[in-house]
Formats: C-alpha cells, structure tokens, sequence
C-alpha cells in the first residue's frame, strides 16, 4: 500500500498594473503557513522581473533594465503590498 508522504498546496494570485501582469505562486506543506511567494511580472510575452519574498521579510527582486524606473517604483509598491495581503490571507487559515 502506498504511504503518503507529503501534501503540497500551490495557490496563484494574479494582479495587473498597468501593461504588467503579476503572477505569484504560494506553496505550503503539510497544512503549514506560507512560508515564501514568487512572483513572476510579464508585459506581453515578455518577462519583465520577478520576486521571491520570505514570511520573516527577506526579499529578494530583479528587473530587466527596460523596466523605466517609475514602473519599477509602481510595481515594487503593489507587489509587496500583494505579498503581505497574501501572507495574511493563507496565514490566518493556518491558525
């Protein structure tokens, strides 16, 4: 008989700003919180940057240089204000 060994939840958002689409993918396992979320950010087909930020606030971001520095501004606000509404959100589920 086969034994489960481990249960992993992925859970994407999606938010748009502008011509950029963000898209942030969630993994828990085992029922426990959230502990990162990557975030992948495209305009068009193209990929534009990413993020990967931690539940203790450690972050990690890149942006391709043709991102105009105002985009940039815009996008890191509405991404670390996503981040934390996302963390609340799968977190008090936890608890």
């Amino acid at each position: 008989m086969a034994t489960k060994l481990s249960a992993v939840t992925r859970i994407t958002y999606k938010n748009e700003v502008g011509n950029y689409v963000i898209s942030y993918t969630t993994k828990t396992e085992n029922g426990e919180a959230v502990k990162e979320i990557n975030a992948d950010i495209r305009k068009g087909d193209s990929r534009s940057g990413n993020l990967y930020i931690q539940s203790d606030g450690t972050q990690s971001m890149s942006f391709n240089p043709s991102v105009p520095k105002e985009d940039v501004k815009t996008l890191v606000s509405t991404m670390l204000d996503d981040a934390e509404q996302i963390f609340g959100e799968q977190n008090s589920n936890q608890e």
